[in-house]
């Protein structure tokens, strides 16, 4: 056998295969994106909310409730200690020295709180991001594990498992954000179809579909892959017990719409 020959088969082969696993690959993610959609949606949701309250007027609020609350703060620290001095003094509850101090105690500590209640709503007011949010949660998950994994471990065995656990947690997250905004697309191998028909069977694969059918108000409803046929283009729709057959049929308008048609 030619050696040329056998080279040029070995490589068909190594790039079958590769395309091969490289589509199995695509179809699993394809099917994992609109499992996840929901959770980066909610995701963008609340990270879009946070960032519009991040205005330059709550950051002064936010920067003046601070200040406020350290003064309140001081000032209950100030009263308290004088109170156990005014107490160190007099043995007399109703000596007018512990009276007063114990009412100056009383109004700085409800200050105290008045200012705490007010720094909170003001970081409502001015939220964190989300993604500070989540590195602070992460971070505290690590090092809560790294040090239960130093606890736990002897010198002749070390204890892995929160660790891994805490990067599991990770690597879920991310993927679960990359997956949910990843756009699912459908490739139509059939060369004959027109630039329409391929449009229209791009939309009518499952992986669109179930992403974007409850948009239009088709939520419980999957499509089975569409087939081109002598008679055009065919495609089963899978209902869940919520729809029949005629309120499929009313949503004419709604299924037009989600086809581009």
């Amino acid at each position: 056998m030619d050696v040329k020959e056998a080279w040029s088969k070995t490589s068909e082969k190594t790039k079958s295969g590769w395309r091969k696993s490289a589509a199995g690959t695509t179809n699993v993610l394809d099917a994992l994106s609109p499992v996840c959609a929901p959770f980066a949606a909610r995701w963008d949701m609340e990270a879009d909310r946070r960032h519009q309250l991040r205005t330059p007027e709550n950051l002064k609020k936010l920067m003046d409730a601070q200040k406020a609350h350290n003064s309140a703060r001081a000032l209950a620290a100030r009263a308290k200690s004088e109170r156990t001095k005014a107490r160190a003094e007099s043995k007399n509850p109703l000596a007018t020295g512990r009276r007063a101090a114990r009412v100056a105690d009383k109004a700085a500590r409800k200050g105290r709180e008045a200012a705490k209640a007010d720094l909170q709503v003001a970081r409502k007011d001015y939220p964190a991001t989300l993604t500070q949010v989540a590195v602070r949660a992460h971070a505290v998950h690590v090092l809560t594990a790294g040090i239960a994994s130093y606890a736990w471990s002897t010198a002749a065995d070390w204890t892995t498992w929160p660790g891994v656990t805490s990067a599991s947690l990770i690597a879920a997250h991310v993927g679960g954000l990359w997956l949910g905004h990843r756009a699912v697309t459908c490739a139509v191998e059939d060369e004959d179809v027109t630039a329409d028909e391929r449009r229209l069977m791009e939309r009518l694969d499952p992986s669109y579909w179930v992403g974007h059918a409850a948009d239009r108000g088709l939520a419980g409803t999957v499509t089975s892959p569409p087939q081109m046929t002598p008679a055009g283009i065919v495609c089963g729709v899978r209902m869940d017990g919520k729809w029949s057959v005629s309120e499929f049929k009313g949503k004419e308008e709604s299924i037009r719409a989600l086809l581009g048609m």
